[in-house]
Parts: C-alpha cells; structure tokens; sequence
C-alpha cells in the first residue's frame, strides 16, 4: 500500500505537528489533561500517535526511499559514488570525494567527528560482551 504523503517535507512536517500537539498538551495546566497524562505517559504517545498515522490510517509509510537522490548524483557525475558508497572505507570515501572536487576543509571535520563516535561505542559495546562472561 503506497502512502499518502510521500514527499519528506510533508511527512516531517506532519510528524512535528503531532509531537507538538503531545508536548503542548502534556504541559497544559488544565486539570482534564493533567488527569490524562497520569494514566498515559506522554513518551508512550510520542511512539504511540506516529505508529498509528502509519498504520491503520496509512498517511505515512515506515521506511520510503525516493531514488531522486541517486538520479542527481548520476545526472552531476557521481553515479558511482552513491552506489558503492555505503560498502567503501574511511580513506576510499576520501580518494572519492577528492576526485569528485571536494576539498579536505569541507568532509575532514565529519570524518573525524564519525571515528570518535564510531570508537567511542564500541567501549559500552566491549563493556557489555566482556559483563556477559562475568
């Protein structure tokens, strides 16, 4: 079943409505929604109201992916960048994107701040494992 907004914009703009009706709400000072927010917790409807606009109501859909994307990194060039750039490494996104014209001052700082996440993980992760054999 094809949703009825498929255009991104839409769709977040339609989810940040729904959020700021919950929040608004749950902070309002009139006593029938302070009673309502003691027996629901406004976290559950944050998850709650998104999930229902999907289904039953069918006016999102969970995951949509619009190839417009790809279409203009073929149309400029870069067709074989978006499709292998998933599978490729740290200094072959580099060799890329410098060949591509992109200079070092514009993708350095992102590349760095992803392998401090990225190793900053693993040490919960490592942690975990290693409390598992505990």
């Amino acid at each position: 079943m094809e949703p009825v907004f498929t255009n991104d914009a839409i769709v977040l703009g339609l989810l940040l409505a729904v959020l700021a009706l919950v929040f608004k709400t749950a902070s309002s000072a009139q006593p029938g929604w302070k009673k309502f927010y003691t027996y629901i917790p406004s976290l559950v409807l944050c998850y709650f109201l998104p999930a229902l606009l999907h289904w039953p109501l069918g006016l999102i859909a969970p995951e949509w992916f619009d190839n417009g994307l790809l279409g203009f990194l073929e149309q400029n060039g870069m067709g074989d960048l978006a499709s292998s750039l998933p599978s490729l490494s740290f200094e072959e996104i580099k060799v890329a994107l410098e060949k591509n014209g992109v200079a070092a001052e514009e993708y350095g700082k992102f590349i760095k701040k992803f392998k401090t996440i990225f190793c900053g993980l693993q040490v919960p992760f490592a942690c975990q494992f290693w409390c598992s054999f505990v």
